[in-house]
């Protein structure tokens, strides 16, 4: 890798359409944004782009119950937008420059609780940002999750599979930098629960960035 391709996304975009055009089982992308914002995440390493590129569409047929019907009109979307808040806030930053991106229930019976749905609607809003150039792909990202209601019940309607393929998909296959995982409002059983069930799944490099917070989290407006 040369200093150029280092600081010229754009020439891994050129070589990154070159490598596609010999991808039978990748579609036509024809996103230069898309292109773009996975060359600079991918720090001007060719190589990792195209493996970036090519998870990032073939995860779409590995684990289809996570991106099929992405109608952001039908009922079952409206249904979790009215259950769970999940969006990059608007117009703040972290003061080392990171979007930060809410997760927080709207509705917290357990009876509403339908992940599948919830994983749906965050992907799409994450690949909705990759897509349409909305977010640096060098800007790091704060997930923070406000776990107030959450409970034994949320917990039972989430499979061990289900829980390995989001990690899988958070992790490995968005083209976004992790700085931090940030949940507030967190009691005793569902603490346990991050600790024993969810951080284990991430990389320790991740694993290091989780924050658990009860109701006093003061510490985060510092």
């Amino acid at each position: 890798k040369t200093e150029s391709e280092e600081d010229n996304p754009a020439l891994i975009v050129f070589r990154l359409k070159e490598w596609l055009d010999k991808q039978e089982h990748l579609p036509h992308i024809t996103n230069d944004k898309l292109l773009y914002h996975i060359a600079a995440a991918s720090k001007g390493n060719c190589m990792r782009a195209c493996k970036r590129l090519d998870i990032y569409y073939t995860v779409r047929t590995l684990i289809p119950e996570f991106f099929s019907h992405r109608d952001p009109s039908d009922e079952e979307t409206k249904r979790s937008a009215k259950c769970l808040a999940a969006s990059f806030l608007p117009n703040i930053t972290t003061p080392d420059g990171c979007r930060i991106f809410l997760i927080s229930f709207l509705d917290q019976d357990p009876n509403a609780f339908d992940v599948l749905s919830y994983l749906r609607r965050i992907y799409m809003l994450l690949d909705m940002y990759c897509i349409n150039g909305d977010l640096n792909p060098r800007q790091g990202i704060y997930f923070l999750i406000d776990a107030k209601g959450a409970s034994i019940g949320h917990v039972m309607k989430i499979s061990p599979s289900v829980l390995r393929k989001a990690v899988f998909c958070t992790q490995d296959v968005y083209p976004i930098k992790i700085k931090g995982v940030i949940f507030i409002n967190v009691n005793e059983f569902i603490k346990m629960t991050i600790t024993t069930l969810v951080m284990p799944l991430f990389r320790l490099k991740l694993r290091k960035r989780f924050h658990i917070y009860g109701s006093q989290f003061e510490k985060l407006y510092r």
